[in-house]
């Protein structure tokens, strides 16, 4: 029998694509892990997982990377074609998509540019959106023999989407990328029922405070002129991080793949720092509960 495969964006060396990576394989799944440059992969393709160029907001290197997969999906580790065996024997199909794939923008709101902030949706929401539109044939699942399936008679893969507790606690000099990620939480909400007839889950990682390079790649130069120039340092030096409660990367794939490779997954699954407060607020708390003490942890008062 075929090992189960799946698919992540965004495993650039450093961050949680990569992790997720490393875990699932070392769970003995098929693992095709992308970034936009293969490149900086390195880590990973040196423990002999594929890899292949995949930018999410390019329709062109989506359309390249489903047709790569598909022949690879069509073809023993070997090489060997296995066109004479059933569609179901070859594993044709994949079990898991992982759209990790994302950017962010630290900046006061009304020095956003607008050309950034679509730019910062086109990859976290589109990209995401256009990633799984894509990869849906190669999602959908069929009764198979021998394997778990659901009421209706479906064996059923998995979407995830990358969400974020920034969604409950709304940090400030982040509204482009808190924005996106609701949206992206929302999407989810939309495809779990569009899809669920297809035989494909939905779920949405709402994911907590996990160390990466995701700040260091974020534009943060407050301009000169800013309405918030003086807390431009304090923005710049992300001095807003400094109390944050880090997960390691590796231990946040630990328990995310834990959680994906479960029967039935949990709709929104809260995993890193901060995630199970964040998870508590999200239902018990209120509009505007924590705004003053955010706005006094960041300074905003002094403005």
């Amino acid at each position: 029998m075929s090992p189960k495969t799946v698919l992540i964006t965004g495993c650039s060396d450093g961050g949680i694509g990569a992790a997720l990576a490393a875990e699932f394989q070392l769970r003995g799944l098929r693992v095709f892990a992308t970034a936009r440059d293969p490149a900086k992969m390195a880590s990973i393709a040196a423990l002999g997982i594929e890899t292949l160029a995949l930018d999410v907001t390019s329709d062109a290197s989506i359309e390249q990377a489903v047709a790569t997969v598909r022949e690879k999906l069509n073809h023993s580790s070997n090489g060997a074609s296995k066109s004479t065996t059933t569609e179901q024997e070859t594993g044709k199909r994949l079990d898991l998509l992982v759209n990790n794939a994302g950017m962010n923008h630290v900046m006061p709101l009304s020095d956003t540019k607008i050309a950034d902030l679509r730019a910062l949706f086109n990859t976290n929401v589109v990209g995401s959106l256009a990633v799984t539109q894509a990869f849906i044939p190669l999602l959908m699942h069929q009764r198979a023999p021998n394997a778990e399936s659901s009421k209706d008679g479906k064996t059923k893969s998995t979407v995830a989407m990358l969400g974020s507790v920034n969604e409950v606690f709304s940090p400030p000099y982040q509204a482009a990328y808190n924005a996106s990620k609701v949206a992206v939480h929302a999407v989810a909400r939309t495809l779990r029922v569009e899809l669920a007839p297809l035989g494909i889950n939905c779920v949405t990682l709402m994911t907590g405070s996990v160390r990466t390079k995701l700040f260091e790649n974020a534009p943060s130069k407050v301009p000169e002129n800013s309405l918030y120039g003086a807390l431009a340092d304090r923005i710049e030096n992300r001095e807003f991080l400094k109390n944050a409660q880090w997960v390691e990367a590796e231990e946040f794939a630990r328990q995310v793949v834990d959680d994906l490779l479960k029967p039935k997954p949990k709709l929104d699954i809260w995993r890193g720092g901060l995630a199970r407060v964040a998870s508590w607020l999200a239902v018990f708390g209120w509009e505007g509960m924590l705004d003053s003490a955010i706005l006094k942890a960041n300074h905003l008062d002094e403005i």
